[in-house]
């Protein structure tokens, strides 16, 4: 596997999945304190699916289908999504 295959794969599984994760968890939360689901419907649908991508990034580098040009990409993208999440 490639440095950049690695840096990415350790990135999903070690900060961005578990921040989805957590996420999840804490909109449930909040559903059950105000018992109404519809407004939080949109933004569960949104990191379902951000998860399910992040996951499929991780079956493409462990299939060794994911390109060097892909996976820098994807990388830089999500580090500066992660640093402007920070500025906020």
């Amino acid at each position: 596997m490639k440095k950049c295959h690695l840096k990415l794969k350790e990135l999903l599984e070690e900060v961005v999945l578990p921040d989805i994760e957590e996420e999840l968890d804490d909109t449930f939360e909040k559903i059950n304190k105000t018992k109404n689901s519809t407004e939080f419907e949109e933004h569960i649908k949104d990191l379902h699916e951000m998860r399910d991508e992040f996951k499929e990034i991780l079956e493409e580098i462990e299939e060794k289908t994911l390109s060097n040009d892909e996976c820098t990409e994807i990388y830089e993208e999500i580090i500066d999504m992660i640093g402007e999440d920070e500025e906020e």
